[in-house]
C-alpha cells in the first residue's frame, strides 16, 4: 500500500519578513515497503506547483510521484512559498535565498521525523527549472542533503544583460494577468505575459498537446525577486560539495546557445568543464524544457534513479 497525505509545515521566515512564520503546503507519499531510508523532496519551477511532479493527466506516464512510489521511494512534493496552497508573503520577500533557507528547515524536519513518516537517513533534493536553482542553492549553502538532482537547469554564469527588461517583456503583474489572485498577491508576483504560449518549451513531436494545454491552464505565479536571483545563482551553485546531477532536455531552448551550439550536449560539455568533480551532467534525448511532461518522461526518471543508486546509500 501507499500512504499519501497533505501537510502544512511551518518554518521561520527570514529576518525582516512581514510575518515570523511561513507555511509550506506539502504532499507526502510513503510506500509501505521502502527501497531504502530515503526521502526525495521535489521542488517545482516558476509559474507551477507540486502538480508538475504528480501530473493529473495520464499519471501512469507523467507522475513522478506515482513512478517513485511503485519503486519503493518516498517523496515530499512542495508548493514553494508564494505558490499554490503555500503562504504568499509580499513578493519582494520571496527570493532564492529565502527559498533555500526554508527548504533547509524542511530538510531538518524530514531528518527528525515529519508527522506520519519515519525519520529518513538519506535526503535528496530534486528540482525542475527554477526549482533546481532553489535546490542547488540549498545544497551549496547548507550542505545538509545527500544528493541533488537539478533538471531543466544548468548552473551557468549570470548574464548582466538579463533582468528587468526581460521580465517586463515576458511577464506581467499577477493581479493584472490572473484575476483569481487579486487581493492575494502584490505586483511583485508575475505571470506569463502571453498565457497559452508554453508550447515553445516542449519538443512538440514528443509531447501531447493535451498535456501542454493543461500545464498552461494550471499556470501559477512567480516573483520578480526569485527570477532575479536565479539569473545569478550559477557560480554559487557550482561551489556545492554535495553530489549533484544536472539533467536537461536535448532541445531545451533555454539550455544552449543556438548560435554556437547544436543542442544541450554541447552546453553540458561546456558546463562540465567549469564544474567540480561532484557534478555530473547528462542529457535526455528528444526532450525540451519540461522533462516530466514529455512522452518519454520515464527515461528522465530512470536516468536520475540510476544515478542516485550509483552514489550509494
Amino acid at each position: 500500500m501507499i500512504d499519501r497525505r497533505q501537510l502544512y509545515l511551518a518554518t521561520d521566515a527570514p529576518d525582516g519578513a512581514s510575518t515570523p512564520t511561513w507555511w509550506t503546503a506539502c504532499w507526502l507519499t510513503v510506500p509501505d515497503e521502502l527501497r531504502r531510508s530515503e526521502l526525495q523532496i521535489l521542488v517545482h519551477g516558476a509559474n507551477s506547483d507540486h502538480r508538475y511532479w504528480d501530473f493529473p493527466l495520464e499519471p501512469e506516464r507523467y507522475s513522478y510521484v506515482d513512478w517513485a512510489a511503485e519503486r519503493g521511494v518516498a517523496t515530499l512534493a512542495l508548493d514553494r512559498i508564494g505558490c499554490g496552497a503555500s503562504c504568499h508573503p509580499p513578493g519582494a520577500e520571496v527570493t532564492i535565498d529565502a527559498h533555500a533557507a526554508t527548504l533547509s528547515q524542511l530538510v531538518a524536519a524530514a531528518r527528525s521525523g515529519i508527522p506520519g513518516a519515519p525519520r529518513f537517513e538519506r535526503i535528496v533534493l530534486i528540482g525542475a527549472s527554477l526549482g533546481s536553482v532553489v535546490a542547488g542553492m540549498e545544497a551549496a549553502t547548507f550542505a545538509d542533503v545527500d544528493a541533488a538532482v537539478l533538471t531543466a537547469y544548468m548552473p551557468v554564469d549570470g548574464d548582466p544583460d538579463l533582468g528587468e527588461e526581460l521580465f517586463d517583456a515576458a511577464f506581467q503583474p499577477a493581479p493584472l494577468g490572473m484575476p483569481r489572485v487579486r487581493g492575494l498577491v502584490d505586483d511583485d508576483y508575475l505571470v506569463p505575459a502571453l498565457p497559452g504560449g508554453g508550447g515553445w518549451l516542449y519538443r512538440v513531436d514528443h509531447a501531447d498537446p493535451a498535456v501542454i494545454a493543461l500545464e498552461d491552464e494550471m499556470a501559477g505565479t512567480t516573483t520578480r525577486a526569485e527570477l532575479t536571483g536565479a539569473i545569478h545563482a550559477g557560480p554559487a551553485i557550482r561551489r556545492s560539495t554535495v553530489p549533484t546531477l544536472v539533467l536537461v532536455g536535448q532541445y531545451d531552448p533555454l539550455m544552449y546557445d543556438g548560435s554556437t551550439e547544436s543542442d544541450s550536449h554541447d552546453a553540458s560539455t561546456r558546463m562540465a568543464e567549469l564544474s567540480p568533480s561532484t557534478f555530473a551532467y547528462d542529457v535526455i534525448a528528444d526532450a525540451g524544457h519540461a522533462l516530466n511532461l514529455h512522452k518519454g518522461a520515464h527515461a528522465a526518471f530512470e536516468k536520475w534513479a540510476s544515478w542516485l543508486d550509483g552514489i550509494g546509500t
